[in-house]
């Protein structure tokens, strides 16, 4: 029995979801090969359903994480400052 886990979360699933781009006949050639290089990197990629439905949640609107995107950026300002205290330089 093969094991499966979310390439996003890590957890294990027993069904793996995957995303497919579709070629619509009315994209150009050149939408078809920049889809092709951006599809490549998704296709051997696994997913749980609740991560797949954010993903697409995040494509159809737009809306990412709030409380995520407010803990990266409530992360980086603690660095920043415990960098000032320390006297050490960031590059």
């Amino acid at each position: 029995m093969k094991k499966f886990y979310c390439d996003r979360c890590g957890e294990e699933i027993t069904e793996a979801l995957k995303i497919l781009p579709s070629y619509a006949e009315t994209i150009s050639m050149e939408a078809k090969k920049e889809l092709f290089i951006l599809a490549q990197s998704l296709e051997k990629m696994d997913f749980c359903k609740e991560c797949m439905a954010e993903i697409v949640d995040f494509a159809r609107h737009k809306n990412s994480c709030d409380e995520c995107v407010q803990q990266m950026m409530d992360e980086s300002a603690m660095l920043q400052e415990s960098d000032g205290e320390t006297g050490h330089d960031t590059l």
